[in-house]
């Protein structure tokens, strides 16, 4: 398949064709049906059509080729040809013609070339707007989305509030059986994920005593070295730090440790296996910051009712 040639080619070789067929045509009534002297006694002469269809049609260059054609036809036609009065007027009556095709031709296809160029500009004006009206439109579409988007998402987040308030309240009056349901599902409303586990801290010794997902996997006590990180750091750690990565190998993303509200030791630990990463912005990080808080307040209340419980059991 040969490859499509330019448009300033293809432009040019439509003029020519097109000025042969003219031509070809007007030569062929002449001779056939006429003297065959290029039309002297037609009047106006048919040699204009060509120079005025190629200056409308393609502008100067193209109307200035079809009057050198055409002059060459007259001039030939001319030669030998007697004209009357003296030499001044046969020279102007020979030369009249191809200098009105000439002017003819320059100043129609100039105004072709000026209404082109206004077409043109005005065409890519056109695109620009469309495109812009299109860019414009993708923009409004992408606004109702998000519009939309948002008010689900405001939708959603005042059901989870009214939800967190629910549980949080239940979880005050709830009995010991309930508590640890209503603390796992705040737990996951809080931090978006079932893949958690909260481990209690005695001592030396950690204890796994609650599983997001509710997981009978037994997982195995944290590291002395993961312990003494926490508590010289008194901070979460994360698996994306290089210097904390080889603490939490094995263990999970994040460790946070939850600290007593009174003597700020570390009673557990929340570790977070697994969570998406598109929800590790700094936002959330100083969020579970917060969850420490509460979560230590409500480990804290219920290990002081559990160690007032068994001293009147022993009493």
């Amino acid at each position: 398949m040969k490859p499509a040639q330019p448009a300033p080619r293809r432009t040019a070789i439509r003029i020519v064709l097109e000025c042969a067929i003219v031509f070809a045509i007007l030569a062929s009534v002449d001779i056939g049906l006429l003297k065959g002297d290029a039309f002297s006694s037609v009047n106006p002469n048919p040699l204009w059509i060509p120079v005025l269809l190629m200056a409308l049609a393609y502008g100067t260059e193209a109307g200035l080729a079809a009057t050198l054609v055409a002059s060459t036809i007259w001039l030939i036609a001319c030669d030998g040809r007697t004209f009357p009065g003296d030499r001044f007027e046969q020279l102007l009556a020979i030369s009249m013609p191809p200098l009105l095709w000439y002017l003819a031709a320059i100043g129609i296809g100039e105004v072709t070339h000026y209404r082109n160029r206004r077409s043109t500009t005005r065409l890519r004006a056109r695109r620009r707007a469309e495109l812009k009206l299109a860019k414009l439109a993708a923009v409004l579409r992408r606004l109702d989305l998000d519009n939309r988007t948002l008010q689900q998402r405001i939708a959603a987040d005042e059901r989870t509030v009214n939800r967190a308030l629910r549980l949080a309240a239940e979880l005050q009056m709830a009995r010991p059986d309930e508590r640890q349901e209503r603390l796992r599902e705040l737990l996951r409303m809080a931090i978006g994920t079932d893949h958690y586990t909260c481990f209690l801290v005695r001592g030396t010794a950690t204890f796994p005593i609650l599983e997001g997902d509710r997981s009978t996997i037994v997982r195995p006590a944290l590291s002395s070295r993961l312990m003494a990180r926490l508590r010289e750091q008194r901070g979460l750690l994360l698996a994306r730090n290089k210097d904390e990565r080889d603490l939490l190998a094995g263990v999970g993303l994040i460790a946070l440790p939850i600290l007593s509200p009174r003597s700020r030791d570390i009673i557990a630990v929340l570790v977070i296996r697994d969570i998406a990463f598109e929800r590790l912005t700094d936002q959330f990080l100083a969020d579970l910051s917060d969850h420490s808080a509460w979560l230590g307040s409500h480990l804290s209340s219920q290990f002081a009712e559990h160690e007032a419980d068994e001293e009147s059991i022993v009493a």
